[in-house]
Formats: C-alpha cells, sequence, structure tokens
C-alpha cells in the first residue's frame, strides 16, 4: 500500500503490508517495544523483561533490578482498531489521520492558541489511556508507528514545541498529579526511519534502526517540492 501526504514542507509515502493489522497486536508491538528499551543506553539504561502472563494485572515489562514498572499502548482511537482489524480492515485511512492531526496541531497555535490541543483526538487518546491507569508506579509508554513529528536522526529538534511536546504540556496543565506521579514515553518513527525512544518529560530521544517496524511499514519522506 502507498499513501502520499504532504506533512508541511515534507512529503511522507508510507508504504503498508498486508499483515500491518498484526502490528496492533499487543505480542507484535510489545515485542518492538521490549527490544528497543534493552537497546537503550540513555531512555531506558536498565535491563528489563516482559510479564508474559498478565492475568494477576501485571504489568507489561519490569526493570530487572529496581523493578519500575511499564506498560506499552498502542495509539488507536476504537474506529481505527476497528477500521484496521476488520476482515476489510483499511490500513491506508491510519496514515492519513496521523498526519492530520500533526497538520492539524500546526494550524491551531496561530489560529486559536493551544487551547486547540485538547481537541485533537490524539490529546483525547493519550489522555483516557492515562486517567484509565490507576497504578501509580505504571509508566506508560505509547507507540505510535508513524512520522508524527517532524524528527531526524542527525537533526534532532530536541526542545522544539511539536505535537507532542505541546500534547504534553497540556496533560501536564490538566492532570499534574497523574504526570508528577509517572512518566510517560513515546516510541514513533523518524523522518529517516528510525526508531525514536522519547521521554516526553524531559525531551530525550534515541534513535535506532528497527527492521521488525519496517516489516510492516516503511516510509519514504522527501522535500516537498510543491511548497
Amino acid at each position: 500500500m502507498q499513501v502520499n501526504s504532504p506533512f508541511i514542507f515534507f512529503e511522507i509515502k508510507s508504504y503498508q503490508s498486508k499483515n500491518f493489522a498484526d502490528l496492533m497486536h499487543a505480542k507484535s508491538y510489545e515485542e518492538i517495544i521490549l527490544d528497543l528499551m534493552n537497546e537503550s543506553a540513555i531512555i531506558f539504561p536498565g535491563n528489563y523483561m516482559h510479564h508474559d502472563s498478565q492475568a494477576n494485572g501485571e504489568c507489561d515489562f519490569e526493570e530487572t533490578k529496581t523493578h519500575k514498572k511499564f506498560d506499552a499502548k498502542f495509539l488507536l482511537s476504537t474506529e481505527q482498531g476497528r477500521e484496521i482489524g476488520s476482515r476489510n480492515g483499511n490500513i491506508v485511512k491510519f496514515p492519513y489521520e496521523m498526519y492530520n492531526e500533526a497538520s492539524e496541531y500546526s494550524q491551531c497555535i496561530p489560529e486559536h492558541g493551544e487551547k486547540k490541543v485538547y481537541e485533537l483526538e490524539l490529546y483525547r487518546i493519550m489522555e483516557r489511556l492515562i486517567l484509565k491507569n490507576t497504578t501509580k508506579d505504571e509508566n506508560l509508554i505509547f507507540f505510535i508507528p508513524y512520522p508524527i513529528v517532524c524528527d531526524f536522526e542527525k537533526f534532532p529538534l530536541a526542545g522544539a514545541k511539536d505535537v507532542l511536546k505541546a500534547i504534553y504540556l497540556m496533560l501536564e496543565e490538566n492532570h499534574r498529579d497523574k504526570c508528577e506521579s509517572i512518566e510517560l514515553y513515546v516510541v514513533y518513527v523518524s523522518f529517516d526511519n528510525k526508531a525514536v525512544l522519547r521521554n516526553l518529560k524531559t525531551d530525550r530521544r534515541e534513535y535506532f534502526d528497527c527492521p521488525k517496524i519496517n516489516e510492516y511499514v516503511h516510509y519514504d519522506v522527501k522535500v516537498n517540492n510543491n511548497i
């Protein structure tokens, strides 16, 4: 599958395999996240294990020495999940909706101010998952298999207020107790097809090759000459 989307100054081409819906399964994306966590030396400096049995509400991942806990969440709305997972799943619609989320943010600052951030679907999904997480010691890792922000390994825009930073600041303002008691991370794809591990509170990032993500979806990004 190929999807062309103009992303401000860039054009994104998305090539999705027929088994893209399989990436939504917890076993698939949690395996990817665990591999990245154990490869990390900055964002996740420890050694991490996966709880294969979660019959008693165990977390997804745990650091083996400190026992720090983490839960992984695929950032999909109920409707997106239903569409992708159906027999005739619409996997093309997902990258368009992710593109629109980032585009809406870029438009809402000059026109309406940051109060519009809370109207983004991405904000609402993250807020719901944070509030649903009633355990104070379970940190959250959000998985977005899309280049949701303008990010490159060799040209990281750390500190810039992109849509993820804006969402975190809004979450921190509206749910300060939650944001202070747990840490929030995002795993997404950079414009040069790296997997990015990002701590939303500190804005620190790490970049990794991740062929497992490319088995499901791959992005080509180039300068949009039509701007």
